[in-house]
């Protein structure tokens, strides 16, 4: 049972870098650096050059995103945020 698991959460962990690699650049570049290196915005905006501000936005638009495919590939997200449950209402 336990292998199935950790099976599974590779499976999980491969999509999101996928998702992150085919992110443009300037989005990909961040995300990597901050998930996968473990630089801090600060070291990040360093290396890149730019005002830690623009960083932390290309993050937020590249969670956004990544959240978007995954969704669309896993069923659980739509335009970015999480699917609303709808309860099942029954007509009087």
């Amino acid at each position: 049972m336990e292998l199935l698991k950790n099976i599974k959460l590779n499976a999980q962990e491969d999509d999101v870098l996928s998702a992150i690699l085919s992110l443009p650049p300037t989005m990909s570049q961040p995300m990597y650096l901050y998930y996968y290196e473990g630089f801090s915005t600060q070291d990040i905006a360093k290396v890149l050059q730019i005002p830690i501000v623009n960083v932390r936005n290309r993050m937020s638009r590249a969670r956004k995103k990544i959240m978007q495919r995954l969704g669309a590939q896993h069923g659980g997200f739509v335009d970015g945020r999480r699917k609303r449950h709808q309860p099942e209402c029954e007509m009087l």
